[in-house]
C-alpha cells in the first residue's frame, strides 16, 4: 500500500514547499521533488579534489539542503563514465554510459550514452549511471559494457537504489530506496519501473546503489543504512542542491 508523508524544507524559518518537497512514498522509499521552474535553486556535484567523502560531508562542504551519492566507482574512488563536478571535468574519457547533466543555468536532463551533443554545452554537472528509463518503453535500458554486466545480481536482485528522474512538468525527483534490512531487501530494476510508472515519470537514470545509497536532508542522514553497515560509505562523487 502506498502512503505519503509530506515534509517541507524550512529555510530561514520559511517553508519552501513550492520549490523543494520531501515525501516518503513508503516506509522504505524516500522522494525529493524539485520544481525546476524555481530560479532560487542551484545544483552542486563533487570536484575531483573532494572525491572519497561521505554524502553528509559533501552536504556540509557546500551547505546543501539535499544531497545524495553519485555514480558507480572503482577501488581508487574514481567514477566510471563521464564526470563533471561544479564545472570541472575530471573524467572525460568514457562516454559509453548515460549521465545526469546540468548546465551553468541549472537546466538538468539525462544524456544518452555516446551522445556528445552535451559536450558542446557549458556543463556544470555530469554524473554517469548504468540504466536509463523512459515512459515510452516503460522499462530500464542498460548501457554497461557487456550483457553479462547488465544481468548481474547488482541489477536483477533487490538492493538499495539511487535514482534521479524527471516528469513532463519540469520537476526533478530524487529517489532513494532503502534495503538490505530484515524487513525490506530493496528493489530490482523491475520494481523501480513499477515505482516510476506510478509517479508518472518521463525519464530517469539509475546511479550507484547498495551501501552507497544515501539521502541527506539539511545535513542530516534521513535514509537508513543496510543492517550490516555501521557507517556511511565514502563515495567517489555526489549530487546536491541548495537555495542561492
Amino acid at each position: 500500500m502506498r502512503y505519503l508523508i509530506v515534509f517541507f524544507l524550512v529555510i530561514n524559518g520559511v517553508a519552501c514547499a513550492s520549490c523543494i518537497k520531501y515525501d516518503k512514498y513508503s516506509e522504505f522509499v524516500h522522494l525529493v521533488k524539485i520544481d525546476l521552474n524555481c530560479n532560487t535553486i542551484e545544483f552542486h556535484s563533487t570536484e575531483e579534489k573532494n572525491r572519497g567523502t561521505t554524502v553528509t560531508e559533501f552536504a556540509s562542504l557546500y551547505n546543501l539542503e539535499v544531497a545524495i551519492n553519485g555514480g558507480f566507482f572503482n577501488k581508487n574512488l574514481y567514477p566510471f563514465g563521464f564526470t563533471v563536478g561544479n564545472g570541472k571535468v575530471w573524467n572525460k574519457y568514457s562516454l559509453n554510459r548515460p549521465f545526469l547533466a546540468c548546465d551553468v543555468d541549472n537546466k538538468c536532463w539525462i544524456n544518452g550514452a555516446n551522445d556528445i551533443e552535451s559536450l558542446n554545452k557549458k556543463l556544470k554537472i555530469a554524473i554517469s549511471g548504468s540504466h536509463i528509463y523512459n515512459n515510452l518503453d516503460r522499462r530500464f535500458v542498460c548501457f554497461l559494457n557487456t550483457d553479462q554486466n547488465c544481468i548481474s545480481d547488482t541489477f536483477t536482485k533487490k538492493h538499495p537504489r539511487t535514482v534521479v528522474a524527471f516528469d513532463n512538468k519540469k520537476n526533478m525527483y530524487i529517489i532513494i530506496v532503502e534495503g538490505r534490512q530484515e524487513e525490506f531487501e530493496g528493489m530490482n530494476m523491475s520494481d523501480l519501473t513499477i515505482l516510476l510508472i506510478d509517479l508518472n515519470i518521463q525519464n530517469a537514470i539509475n546511479l550507484d546503489g547498495g551501501g552507497s545509497s544515501v539521502l541527506v536532508i539539511d545535513k542530516n542522514l534521513v535514509s537508513r543504512l543496510p543492517n550490516k553497515q555501521k557507517f556511511e560509505r565514502v563515495v567517489a562523487n555526489h549530487f546536491g542542491l541548495k537555495y542561492k
